[in-house]
């Protein structure tokens, strides 16, 4: 087996979760979409639509539905880590189904991508390119930027020594 294979069996925290996802999602699409375009952040569960997270009602009336998922990750920090992408259940695929066949559109987003294709599949005109900022995404320290400080040469002292 690989390394990815043997630690995608441990369970590895997440960096990017679906809650922080559907948060930064929410507050992106309620600050870029267009005059007339609505936003309504779903409670899961709610009103029998388990699994939606979000929905966007555009301005002609018609409705669209956001399933959140935390996207598939691989980071290394001394050693490898990953984590699989949550995957639609059965019962969610479902209810997919049954959107599409009411005339209404869904999908599934994992990251910044699947959002704007989910938007212009839909005819959203943005009024700018969609940037997430996930909240879970750990943060590096500025110290751990900064570069060591240059050695200087000093050649005051032979300068010196040369004009003598």
């Amino acid at each position: 087996m690989s390394a990815i294979q043997n630690t995608s069996k441990t369970l590895q925290p997440r960096r990017t979760t679906a809650a922080a996802l559907k948060q930064a999602a929410s507050a992106f699409l309620s600050e870029a979409l267009p005059p007339g375009w609505t936003i309504q952040t779903l409670v899961p569960g709610h009103a029998g639509l388990p699994g939606v997270d979000i929905l966007v009602i555009s301005p002609r009336g018609r409705c669209h539905f956001l399933f959140v998922r935390a996207p598939a990750e691989r980071w290394w920090d001394g050693g490898l880590h990953c984590a699989a992408a949550e995957k639609i259940t059965a019962r969610e695929a479902r209810l997919a189904q049954q959107l599409r066949a009411g005339g209404h559109r869904a999908h599934a987003i994992r990251g910044a991508q699947d959002l704007s294709r989910a938007l212009k599949a839909w005819g959203c005109p943005l009024t700018r390119p969609v940037r997430l900022k996930c909240a879970a995404r750990p943060e590096v320290p500025k110290s751990a930027w900064a570069k060591p400080p240059r050695p200087r040469l000093r050649l005051a002292a032979w300068r010196r020594q040369g004009d003598a």
